[in-house]
């Protein structure tokens, strides 16, 4: 009886500790109004889901989202001509600064952060911005609110009113947004629109709204020689006008999946862009009393009389490399990304302790030449789906991209299954990894694998006892090794002096074969000579005498095989193996 209740109880505990495991588990499906969020902590996260629910950035009324047309714009683009897009430059006055007047249109527009993104222009460029309190009759700017999201004009472009740069409330959180905006009005065009584009992402346009495909097409751009920046303040971000909230641009370098829409502000290369289309070199040189601009790897002289480099540079003049620019970006990004080479374990940050930080991160695991990435998950449990804001991802995500550029869906929850496996399209693999919030969820776990790669065909080696589907030529090397040995005696046979006819060659399916050694001995009194064989190998003559044995290697994976008969012996024919199995 004491025995049977010891059972019972022992069925209880487990019982109950399956299912507190289950409701772990299953945590992830609450909803975040359920979370133990202070009033900070949910104002951020609301703002959060706006965004992702709504960017108001893409205005679908609007070109690219964001960008307002003129009728001159708009039938450029209507007739695929390149517009001179220096004629939209805001002019130089005889110093050589750049200066462009602006107002609010009401007070009530975020001014702070409005004048931090003027403040940030000025600091890094030789344009100047100067507050008017009303309309002059003269090209300016005028910040306003009108519930259209974020956007402005392309360029300087003249209306006595003012030339609109719209700021609705959620453009202002950022500082990035009113700088991006600003550099719209400047002249800048998306990053993502530049003529060489193709080279540095790919559109996914089965994830794009059809009815905003256009938003993505490539435009004539002057780029001075700056190269393609993922991290610019005028890039797209990757998930922009996604019909299904899966990936509309993929970097085709994966670390440059970190930078794309980062809003931050300004990047390194903007900056440099920005100098160069206003030419404010001469005007830091004539400053500072120079004449030429010393820098190197895209440094630029800055106003404070010195080289302005480059992460990833130093020395006085940029001159020393130390490593590629995106490079040098990512270290700043998160101390997560890597690349990993080696087979083994890979988990999130601190697994299994709940993640404790903002995260976002790239591991790219690459497998040795002919094989491919094998990953078998042992756990994972992220915050689930968010229905605020479309059902997607939103607050933790893991990507698994099979391939470097091979788009494929977030996953959160419990959404990958304990022994879930994922192979990779080549011998690459990429996990995007990102948290925007810090909660109580332990992560993921997984081991890493590289097994045979049978789908490349570069790598295939498919053998059977009959067939090779090797194609490829070898040199053959023929080793004759001479040994004296004791005469064999044959199997009872009556045999006859004979002389061997000449070898016929058939036409057979290649075979596939060992190297081996072929013995060939005569028996007393008699004697074989056997005549070159035609095979596509160098001919060899080998005549056997009673007491020689030849042995025969060859090296090559192309020789057909040959099959010859020895008249009028009764033996078996002899085959000669040219190949490796």
């Amino acid at each position: 009886m004491m025995r049977s209740l010891l059972a019972l109880c022992f069925l209880v505990l487990a019982v109950a500790v399956v299912s507190a495991e289950d409701e772990e588990m299953s945590m992830p499906g609450r909803q975040i109004d359920e979370l133990q969020l202070s009033d900070a902590e949910r104002e951020a996260l609301d703002l959060q889901l706006m965004r992702a629910r709504n960017n108001p950035e893409l205005n679908p009324d609007l070109y690219q989202g964001d960008i307002m047309l003129t009728d001159e714009q708009r039938k450029a683009l209507e007739e695929r001509k390149v517009m001179n897009d220096s004629s939209y430059w805001w002019p130089k006055a005889a110093d050589g600064y750049v200066n462009v007047n602006y107002r609010f249109a009401a007070p009530s527009i975020n001014q702070t952060m409005v004048r931090r993104a003027i403040s940030s222009w000025e600091t890094n460029t030789c344009i100047r911005f100067h507050e008017i309190t009303s309309a002059d009759g003269k090209p300016h700017l005028i910040f306003q609110d009108n519930n259209s999201g974020c956007n402005s004009n392309i360029g300087r472009i003249y209306f006595w009113n003012g030339q609109p740069v719209n700021l609705a409330p959620g453009c202002l959180t950022l500082l990035g947004i009113p700088v991006h905006e600003i550099g719209h009005a400047m002249g800048f065009n998306h990053e993502q629109s530049r003529s060489d584009r193709d080279d540095y992402v790919i559109v996914m346009f089965g994830n794009i709204l059809t009815s905003m495909a256009s938003n993505f097409d490539k435009r004539g751009t002057i780029n001075f020689g700056v190269p393609y920046d993922y991290s610019s303040v005028m890039h797209y971000d990757s998930y922009a006008f996604t019909s299904n909230g899966n990936e509309t641009l993929i970097a085709k370098n994966p670390y440059g999946q970190l930078f794309m829409g980062q809003r931050d502000g300004f990047s390194f290369m903007d900056k440099r862009i920005a100098n160069l289309q206003y030419n404010c070199t001469a005007v830091y040189l004539r400053n500072c009393g120079a004449t030429t601009d010393p820098c190197q790897n895209y440094g630029y002289y800055g106003p404070n009389c010195k080289c302005e480099c480059p992460p990833g540079t130093s020395g006085t003049n940029c001159e020393i490399l130390i490593k590629p620019y995106l490079d040098a970006l990512v270290s700043t990004k998160s101390n997560n990304s890597r690349t990993i080479t080696t087979e083994g374990v890979v988990t999130s940050p601190g697994y299994p302790a709940p993640i404790a930080s903002v995260d976002e991160y790239i591991q790219i695991i690459t497998a040795p030449a002919c094989k491919k990435v094998r990953l078998t998950f042992t756990a994972f449990g992220l915050i689930s789906r968010a229905s605020a804001s479309d059902n997607s991802c939103y607050f933790q995500q893991l990507i698994v991209r099979r391939s470097d550029i091979l788009a494929s869906q977030p996953y959160c929850g419990t959404e990958i299954l304990s022994g879930q496996v994922f192979e990779s399209v080549g011998n690459r693999m990429v996990l995007h990894f990102i948290s925007r919030l810090n909660w109580v969820r332990p992560g993921y776990s997984a081991t890493i694998t590289f097994v045979q790669d049978q789908t490349s065909p570069n790598c295939t080696s498919t053998t059977s006892a009959s067939t090779s589907t090797t194609t490829s030529t070898t040199t053959t090397r023929t080793t004759t090794t001479s040994t004296t040995t004791k005469p064999t005696t044959a199997t009872p046979t009556t045999t006859k002096p004979t002389t061997t006819t000449p070898t016929t060659t058939t036409t057979s399916k290649p075979t596939t074969t060992t190297t081996k050694s072929t013995e060939r001995t005569t028996t007393k009194p008699t004697t074989t000579t056997t005549k070159p064989t035609t095979t596509t190998t160098k001919p060899t003559t080998t005549t056997t005498k009673p007491t020689t044995t030849i042995t025969i290697r060859t090296t090559t994976t192309t020789t057909k095989p040959t099959t010859t008969t020895i008249k009028p012996t009764t033996t078996k024919p002899i085959k000669v193996n040219n190949g490796r199995k």
